[in-house]
């Protein structure tokens, strides 16, 4: 009957490859589906009895899902556009193979309500795995589904994707990031952790951890919505627990640079205490590496990516020491403009060098050491960065 599937399935791609426009391949596979689906289904409890009855071992009822899977996978291969301009017998035809389709999803479905229990998690199918993916606007795949509402598993694939957790954390961090009015600095690494959990699901047990973390994600998006809409001292933990969380279910370099950026941002405010974030990661780091054998889902990569930040945090430390150890400022109290047109000038017109050479960089790095900018709303100091900045836009006639 595999061999039946199989071949359904081959014609259905080829099908599926001519978007189903071309008229000379009219569907051949008068094999009643319905038909179809009651033997398999039939094969599946005469295992399940005996699997019951320690009669048959679970690696053969395994070895049969992942062969139902490997159907499935062939005709996830190319996504699943809803076409258009179909004639009303390409019509039947693509609703024939859509409807096939649904029912090797309803299979899996089948398979796993009853051997749950029987099969190790990591062995077993994701939920996500074995429902449909369409790669259509929402509202097209609901007109197209609607046309097949005499289908017995439509109403089975409906009602286990309403009922997956993890399709539910997923829409829900969807619909909040769509409706925020959060800054670029913030939204951007809730997107970076979106698109992180977006990442193929391997198995039960995986989709059940990362189910489980984005819940916890989304728990601390609504205290991170509660405490204001700015990157502040109050906020920057909530976020910062938001980006560990998803580095440890899943490396991800965009999400790390995110995260030093944010560093940057709260210290060019002085916002943010170096020493505590310092001492912060270390702890991360720590405690991933005493209990990385006991997590099946760490990698060696996650831990490279905390030693990023935390190197980064280092060099900042020692900045900041070096910075300190100069002793007693020069503070300049007035509009920060002025102090770089000032300097600006007096570097251009060749009054302040090192060594003869005219570069703005190492000149105003030697200035941070013994000047002190104030902000313009002097809420603070500028930061050596944030000093250069000025620097490079009075350059180019920006400041």
């Amino acid at each position: 009957m595999l061999t039946t599937i199989h071949t359904i399935t081959d014609n259905i791609i080829i099908r599926k490859s001519f978007k189903w426009k071309n008229s000379l391949f009219n569907n051949k596979d008068s094999l009643n589906i319905n038909d179809l689906y009651n033997r398999i289904e039939r094969i599946l409890e005469k295992y399940l009895n005996k699997v019951a009855l320690s009669e048959k071992k679970c690696t053969n009822i395994c070895k049969y899902i992942t062969n139902i899977h490997s159907i499935k996978s062939r005709l996830d291969e190319t996504p699943w556009n809803i076409p258009g301009n179909l004639n009303t017998a390409e019509n039947k035809i693509f609703l024939q193979d859509l409807d096939f389709y649904l029912m090797i999803s309803g299979v899996l479905l089948k398979a796993n309500h009853l051997f749950k229990g029987f099969i190790d998690k990591c062995k077993n199918l994701s939920i996500l795995q074995m429902l449909p993916a369409f790669n259509s606007h929402p509202k097209r795949i609901k007109e197209t589904l609607n046309q097949l509402h005499e289908s017995k598993w439509l109403c089975q694939v409906k009602h286990q994707r309403e009922q997956s957790s993890f399709i539910n954390a997923i829409n829900e961090l969807e619909n909040n990031i769509a409706c925020s009015k959060m800054p670029r600095e913030i939204i951007v690494p809730i997107q970076n952790i979106l698109k992180t959990f977006n990442a193929p699901i391997t198995n039960l047990e995986d989709e059940e951890y990362k189910t489980a973390s984005l819940q916890s994600i989304n728990q601390h998006y609504e205290q991170l919505s509660q405490l204001g809409n700015r990157l502040t001292p109050e906020t920057w933990p909530v976020l910062k627990q938001m980006i560990i969380d998803t580095l440890i279910v899943r490396p991800c370099p965009s999400l790390t640079l995110d995260y030093i950026h944010c560093i940057d941002t709260l210290k060019s405010k002085n916002d943010i205490s170096i020493k505590h974030e310092v001492k912060g990661i270390k702890y991360q780091i720590k405690s991933l590496s005493k209990f990385a054998k006991k997590n099946k889902f760490y990698t060696p990569d996650t831990l490279k990516q905390l030693h990023v930040i935390y190197d980064k945090l280092i060099e900042y430390q020692k900045e900041m020491k070096e910075t300190s150890s100069c002793g007693n400022f020069i503070e300049w109290t007035q509009n920060p403009k002025e102090f770089v047109k000032k300097v600006q000038a007096l570097i251009a017109n060749g009054c302040i060098s090192i060594k003869g050479n005219s570069d703005t960089l190492p000149i105003v790095e030697i200035i941070t050491k013994f000047v002190k900018v104030h902000k313009q709303n002097n809420s603070g100091m500028l930061s050596p960065n944030s000093l250069l900045t000025y620097f490079k836009k009075a350059n180019t006639g920006e400041l």
